[in-house]
């Protein structure tokens, strides 16, 4: 039976929309047109850190406010920093994503200088860093187009906001946010939910699951343990593998979800279509889980729309990287070589032959 919306009775208490606006704004930025600038977005874009990084830093030294931007965003938003600027010293890395130092050894962030110069889109993202519950800063980000830099004010929220700082912003999110299962898991918690069940909840909603094989049970909680984490889960390695509850589906959404765009890409060019569900799932086990593959974001959705990020070289890039630097909570690699090609052949096969600065 096919299930376009499967959401449980919390899920539709809080479907009501208010208060974020529903379309939003893209800020356009001085320099943002420079074909200098627009050289050095496809470069990064072609994940070539070696020659975009540099090229955007002279920019942003020249007064390129959109270099400047782009610099700080894609710092702070990196998931899995390429060989090059893994390589670089700490100098040099600062030289390149940071203003000039003025004391010899604090170098600002180009956010801060655009603030401090009155740019309205720096001020908010400089915001968007601080520790604390800002509603209001979450708010903006949507209505300039930046949705996707409010992910740690959302989480805030969840983990560290009252009930009612809670109950807003999930009046106000649409059910399809990302980070709606995150905000409910945290709200209901204390009514048995848990963000590993409210993500299966949300990717489930999206597959042609039948009702009847979402009973609770054990099989069903490991589905939601990985899911919430992935298989770094503490210190063990969660045990799921084809064939174990709704690997089927967890697949599925993965073939469909706009989040697994660089995975599906990965895994379908890589492997043969009998290997496919497997490669995918394992993918997702080794971001992290759900929370984790949501991460995967344009730095800055006025240069660069979430969709192109998604579709693009750069994000395959990223999670090649992260899939291959993957490590348990006890700083372990999550599988070794072997037990990577046992999971899945051909993406052990994909992760072993990749070279960031050659990929």
């Amino acid at each position: 039976m096919k299930k376009t919306v499967y959401f449980t009775v919390l899920f539709a208490t809080f479907s009501t929309l208010c208060g974020f606006l529903s379309v939003s704004q893209a800020h356009i930025l001085d320099g943002q047109d420079n074909p200098e600038f627009e050289l050095a977005v496809e470069l990064w874009l072609d994940d070539n850190d070696a020659e975009s990084l540099p090229l955007l830093a002279a920019l942003a030294q020249g007064e390129n406010a959109a270099a400047r931007l782009l610099l700080a965003r894609i710092e702070s938003t990196d998931r899995a920093f390429s060989d090059f600027v893994r390589d670089l010293s700490r100098r040099d890395r600062m030289e390149i994503f940071r203003a000039p130092n003025q004391s010899g050894v604090f170098y600002p962030s180009w956010l801060r200088v655009e603030s401090d110069n009155g740019l309205r889109l720096a001020r908010v993202l400089l915001r968007s860093t601080a520790l604390g519950i800002d509603l209001a800063t979450i708010q903006q980000l949507i209505d300039l187009g930046e949705g996707e830099a409010a992910e740690h004010l959302i989480r805030k929220v969840a983990v560290d906001g009252s009930a009612e700082q809670r109950d807003s912003l999930l009046n106000a999110l649409e059910v399809t946010h990302e980070l709606y299962p995150y905000l409910l898991g945290f709200q209901f918690s204390h009514a048995g939910q848990t963000t590993g069940r409210t993500a299966l909840q949300n990717v489930l909603s999206q597959t042609d699951v039948d009702n009847s094989v979402l009973e609770s049970n054990d099989d069903t909680k490991m589905a939601e343990l990985f899911l919430d984490m992935g298989y770094q889960a503490g210190d063990q390695v969660v045990e799921y593998t084809q064939g174990a509850a709704l690997f089927e589906y967890i697949a599925q959404w993965l073939d469909l979800s706009a989040h697994a765009v660089s995975i599906k890409t990965i895994c379908d060019n890589a492997c043969l279509e009998s290997e496919r569900a497997v490669c995918k799932v394992t993918s997702l086990g080794l971001v992290g889980g759900y929370y984790e593959l949501i991460r995967f974001d344009s730095p800055l959705e006025s240069i660069i729309t979430q969709d192109e990020f998604m579709r693009s070289r750069r994000a395959r890039g990223m999670t090649l990287r992260k899939i291959k630097t993957a490590r348990t909570e006890a700083d372990v690699p999550v599988f070794t070589a072997n037990e990577l090609m046992e999971k899945s052949e051909c993406l052990a096969d994909v992760i072993a032959s990749y070279d960031s600065y050659d990929n």
